[in-house]
């Protein structure tokens, strides 16, 4: 199923996921059930069918649950925050990102902490509250520095340029992106 993700047939990736389920349920492996069923709530996203893949999670959810595994819950939460921010449900997808945050927090996945952190950032820029969108992205930024991942700092350097120009400081959304054209010819 996967290899048919990466190759953007859905329909066949769909079908495969959906026979693991089916043998993963006979197995009551509930762990390998949220985790397929996850995969295929992004089958679903890809495919722009949100209420399909908020389905799809919600029975991801009911098997994470089951299995006791915080990794599947924090991989659940996060897709509903992507769902619901697609569905311009923007309170909901912030509580998600939030609640993956929390188990982020604790596991201490810190770049896992700051994606989620720039999938709020991001929300708070498509509502025109830049100031705040801007004070997250900085945070996710931060600590993105502390742990050296630099593919992953250029992503939120674009971001911060993005809300600069949806500001309309456009001065300053060029500066950001000059700085993340230096970093990634540097690197």
């Amino acid at each position: 199923g996967n290899i048919y993700v990466s190759l953007g047939d859905y329909p066949m990736a769909q079908q495969f996921l959906y026979n693991a389920v089916d043998i993963f349920k006979r197995l009551k492996d509930n762990f390998n059930i949220s985790t397929t069923m996850s995969i295929i709530t992004t089958v679903n996203s890809y495919l722009t069918d949100y209420n399909t893949a908020r389905e799809t999670n919600l029975e991801a959810l009911k098997f994470a649950l089951l299995s006791g595994d915080s990794t599947a819950l924090n991989g659940i939460y996060s897709n509903f925050g992507l769902i619901y921010r697609n569905m311009k449900l923007f309170d909901s997808a912030i509580y998600y990102h939030q609640q993956s945050i929390l188990i982020q927090k604790e596991k201490g996945d810190k770049l896992g902490e700051a994606i989620n952190l720039q999938n709020i950032a991001n929300i708070y820029r498509e509502l025109g509250s830049y100031q705040r969108a801007l004070k997250i992205a900085n945070e996710a930024l931060v600590i993105k520095k502390e742990i050296g991942n630099i593919r992953s700092q250029l992503f939120t350097d674009l971001l911060i340029g993005d809300i600069y120009h949806s500001k309309g400081d456009y001065s300053k959304a060029i500066a950001r992106n000059l700085k993340a054209l230096e970093v990634a010819r540097s690197n």
